[in-house]
C-alpha cells in the first residue's frame, strides 16, 4: 500500500508538472484518477484529446519500486516529502509569473523585473528538485545488484539515446527552422540581451 501511495503521489506530481508546462494552472483538487477535460488539452496544446496514459507512468513506476530493496525504495519514496515545500513554492511562483504575464492580454505592461526575479526563483527551485532526484537515483544506482539492473533494463521500453532531436506530443519530428528570436529579448540581432 505504501508503495502504491508513493506511485500515486509521483503520478499526481507529474500531472502538476504537465499542467504547468502547458501553461495552465494545476488542478486545485486531487485528481482522483481523472485527467483534465479534453478541452484543456485542445486549448493548451492544439491537439484534441491528447494525454499520456497514467498506467504508463504509474505501472512502470510501481514495477520500478517493486524491484528495489526496502532501503533503496525509501530513498526514492522519500523524495515526495523532500520536495513538497519546493513543489508548493513552484506552484505559487508559476501562478505569480502567469498572472503578471496575463497583464499583456488587457493591454497593460508586465513588470519585467518581477517576471525575471520570479523566473530565477522558479529555476532555483527546479534545480533543487533536480538535485534531489539526481542524488537519490545515483545513490540507488550504486547499490543495484546485477539482477536488479537486468530487471530494470527490461522495464525500459526504449533506449533513452534514441531518437535524438525535437518532439511534438512525444513523437520525434524533424528539427524545425527557427528564425532569429533576438527580438523576444529586447535586443538587436547579434547583440547580447
Amino acid at each position: 500500500m505504501k508503495a502504491r501511495m508513493a506511485v500515486l503521489t509521483l503520478v499526481v506530481s507529474s500531472w502538476t508538472w504537465a499542467a504547468m508546462a502547458q501553461g495552465r494552472p494545476p488542478r486545485d483538487s486531487p485528481p482522483g484518477g481523472h485527467m483534465p477535460p479534453p478541452q484543456a488539452y485542445e486549448d493548451c496544446r492544439g491537439k484534441k484529446d491528447y494525454s499520456i496514459s497514467t498506467s504508463l507512468t504509474g505501472d512502470s513506476g510501481e514495477a520500478f519500486l517493486a524491484t528495489l530493496t526496502d532501503a533503496q525504495r525509501k530513498l526514492i519514496t522519500d523524495l515526495v516529502n523532500l520536495q513538497r515545500q519546493d513543489l508548493n513554492e513552484i506552484v505559487k511562483t508559476r501562478r505569480a509569473i502567469a498572472t503578471e504575464l496575463r497583464r499583456f492580454r488587457s493591454g497593460e505592461s508586465a513588470d519585467r523585473d518581477k517576471v525575471l526575479s520570479l523566473s530565477k526563483r522558479y529555476g532555483e527551485l527546479d534545480g533543487e528538485m533536480s538535485y534531489l532526484y539526481a542524488t537519490a537515483f545515483a545513490e540507488v544506482g550504486k547499490t543495484l545488484s546485477a539482477q536488479q539492473k537486468e530487471k530494470l533494463a527490461r522495464l525500459r521500453t526504449s533506449n533513452p539515446s534514441d531518437p535524438k532531436g525535437p518532439f511534438l506530443y512525444s513523437s520525434p519530428i524533424n528539427m524545425p527552422k527557427i528564425e532569429n528570436t533576438d527580438f523576444l529579448f529586447g535586443s538587436k540581432k547579434g547583440e547580447k540581451p
